[in-house]
């Protein structure tokens, strides 16, 4: 729910390397993936949108690898990993290589955000080199989809939590004599952040179902779940806040972290508006 490690970046990673790495990098590196002893983070775009002309980092080849030089930013995790999954423009479109760490020619900083709990980066490639056989032939698209699919699980759990800790102070808060859960409008609230959760975990398993069986609506289904979670974690964490009164706003109460958690999900990998353009262009399709 609100794991500080590099779970999702390196899972992400994984997959690629999984899906269209050569086989020397799916022997040496996924075990060591899979057991932690590794970690990993993509590299994406410049301002952390997923539209593919967004990409920072540009790649040459030459006789001793690839050559990379640019930026991607809101990289989660990447202060930590001991290898880059590298999104690069080429003059044959994109490509993707795996950049070891450290590298005194990659550059990590650590950005300030909104979730206390997970790290967004800026990472800056200044020629460096990868090794030529670096290259990932993996699917860009299908990479988004995985990394989509992770956050909303990961939402999921945190407005569980969120909505579980809300129902507890409703039973144990008591204001003008009563328990504040007898009160109709905080019932009013919780039916609703109910209903918002359970659709949000609905609408993730099915997405995660057709990501994992590679189903024809396997688009739509990413694209309908990371735009409805995000906009009802949103809400519900509003309505938690406010059920929660005076408590809730205060930094020694745990609710801001879950809040600014599902905030940040909300437009990592695209915000809700991105993916309900996406499922409109594949409606016109």
């Amino acid at each position: 729910m609100l794991y500080p490690g590099p779970f999702l970046a390196s899972s992400v990673v994984a997959f690629a390397i999984a899906a269209g790495g050569n086989e020397s990098q799916k022997e040496s590196l996924l075990p060591k993936l899979a057991g932690g002893e590794t970690t990993a983070a993509w590299c994406h775009t410049a301002d952390g949108e997923c539209d593919p002309r967004g990409v920072g980092v540009v790649v040459e080849r030459g006789a001793s690898g690839f050559r990379l030089d640019g930026v991607a930013r809101f990289v989660p995790d990447a202060h930590v990993a001991d290898l880059l999954l590298v999104t690069a423009a080429s003059d044959a479109g994109l490509v993707q290589v795996l950049q070891p760490l450290p590298d005194e020619r990659v550059r990590v900083r650590v950005l300030h955000g909104l979730d206390l709990t997970r790290r967004l980066c800026e990472v800056r490639f200044t020629g460096a080199v990868a090794p030529a056989t670096a290259l990932v032939e993996s699917s860009i698209e299908d990479q988004l989809a995985v990394a989509a699919v992770l956050l909303c699980a990961e939402t999921v759990g945190a407005i569980d939590r969120l909505f579980e800790m809300t129902v507890d102070y409703a039973k144990t808060r008591v204001q003008f004599g009563r328990r504040i859960g007898s009160f109709q409008a905080i019932q009013h609230k919780l039916a609703n952040m109910l209903i918002w959760l359970e659709a949000s975990r609905a609408a993730t398993h099915y997405a995660a179902l057709a990501v994992d069986g590679r189903l024809v609506d396997a688009s739509e289904a990413v694209a309908t779940a990371k735009s409805y979670v995000g906009d009802a974690a949103s809400a519900l964490c509003g309505e938690a806040l406010q059920a929660h009164g005076g408590i809730g706003f205060t930094w020694e109460h745990d609710l801001h972290l879950y809040l600014r958690r599902a905030r940040s999900n909300q437009v990592l990998y695209g915000d809700p508006a991105w993916h309900r353009e996406r499922l409109c262009a594949m409606a016109l399709s």
